[in-house]
């Protein structure tokens, strides 16, 4: 899969609503550094993960579970994005993860994840799903 020259802020959603990991993986840059942030890591450093290699294992692991993702509050500006990825692991758990990135020729260098569990879910908006997943 060839690198894109402009981030496409569209397909990178809809990569991350199919789990479509190759896409996604392509988008960062060989380098790319992500660092997650959860409730558990407080007071701790983040999970640092450094290069292509390491994302890929993250986001395909994703992938794997079948988790339904749906992003909101998607923005970019050329050299940065952030959107919110809210994620419905079939175990019944809902987490949020807050995501900020920067840009460079069409490719994440650097993300920023913060996680966070949630008591009450949006998903309840996007009714397919909550058919789907049985949401009250």
């Amino acid at each position: 899969m060839s690198t894109p020259k402009d981030l496409d802020l569209t397909r990178l959603i809809e990569a991350i609503e199919s789990s479509d990991s190759a896409y996604q993986v392509v988008l960062y840059v060989e380098h790319a550094e992500v660092q997650i942030t959860d409730d558990d890591s407080l007071g701790r450093a983040p999970q640092v993960l450094v290069g292509r290699s390491a994302i890929a294992r993250w986001i395909e692991g994703m992938a794997a579970r079948h988790i339904v993702h749906h992003v909101v509050d998607p923005d970019t500006d050329g050299d940065s994005l952030s959107f919110v990825d809210e994620l419905h692991v079939p175990d019944g758990t809902t987490l949020i993860h807050r995501r900020t990135a920067e840009i460079s020729g069409g490719q994440i260098s650097q993300e920023f994840v913060t996680v966070e569990a949630v008591a009450s879910s949006t998903f309840d908006r996007r009714p397919e799903l909550g058919a789907r997943f049985q949401l009250a």
